[in-house]
């Protein structure tokens, strides 16, 4: 039961206080209409901002829970002497804390390198605007995958439940993750310089659990050095400020001018 309480608790910190906003309205809008309003139409009303986060929120943990579940159910380390409601219960959790809490209920350090992949991947995500959790955040990830699934087909425009996703948004979703992993990649960097000998992928978890402010460990923290407790430390602090906020900070201020001038375009290959 405490299991069940702390998961629904993490989820729905993570979705975000517009969300909550949202949903309160709409359910209050058909609890007052009487039944003239259909309960579908509770959903349905939702702004494009609560479906994205609802739906990216579902499916992140139905592929959490699966991943897990496949990776350790034979793993004796982790959830292996389980029975099978256990090991679904355990890969549940795990999907839940990946990707925001810090809670475990299973050893971290004895993952699969497949579930710690898993983990990363998560853990990098991170919930949703305006919530508790930290990450790019599910609607980041949500614009890029329907940006790549529109190029892909075709489309002109980014398109998502009958609406349009303005380029601006498009261009702060590609920025927020590329200056995530630019930080990222330069915390892991320095830490397997600093540490050949550990293993790279537990490296990364500790990086990745540190930028998405996540607070899981696979127990390798207390033994790294000082160097790299400070290189942890820089980067909880930028993903609890927000990557993109940090290299606004950097860049110094923006130029006013340049701002409204248009340029001749010009195509280049890419690809």
């Amino acid at each position: 039961m405490i299991t069940i309480t702390t998961t629904m608790l993490v989820i729905l910190s993570g979705l975000g206080y517009p969300v909550w906003i949202d949903l309160a309205k709409n359910i209050k809008m058909t609890i007052q209409s009487k039944g003239k309003r259909p309960v579908g139409r509770t959903i349905t009303r939702l702004s494009l901002q609560s479906k994205i986060v609802l739906t990216m929120t579902l499916f992140l943990l139905t592929l959490g829970t699966l991943g897990f579940y496949l990776l350790e159910h034979h793993n004796p380390a982790t959830m292996g002497t389980l029975n099978a409601a256990g090991k679904f219960q355990a890969a549940f959790f795990q999907s839940v804390t990946t990707r925001t809490a810090g809670f475990a209920s299973i050893s971290q350090s004895g993952l699969t390198n497949g579930s710690k992949l898993l983990a990363c991947l998560l853990m990098i995500v991170g919930g949703s605007p305006a919530g508790t959790a930290g990450g790019i955040k599910t609607t980041t990830v949500a614009v890029l995958l329907l940006t790549a699934i529109s190029v892909l087909r075709g489309n002109k425009d980014t398109e998502c439940y009958g609406r349009k996703i303005t380029f601006e948004i498009i261009r702060v979703a590609i920025t927020i993750t590329l200056v995530t992993f630019v930080f990222w990649l330069f915390g892991v960097t320095v830490m397997t310089v600093i540490k050949p000998q550990q293993k790279v992928l537990d490296l990364m978890f500790e990086a990745t659990s540190a930028m998405a402010t996540v607070g899981l460990t696979v127990d390798l923290t207390p033994v790294l050095s000082d160097i790299s407790h400070v290189v942890l430390m820089l980067m909880m602090y930028i993903g609890r400020i927000g990557p993109m906020t940090m290299a606004l900070i950097f860049s110094g201020h923006v130029d006013k001018k340049n701002q409204f001038r248009t340029l001749p375009e010009a195509k280049i290959m890419v690809g």
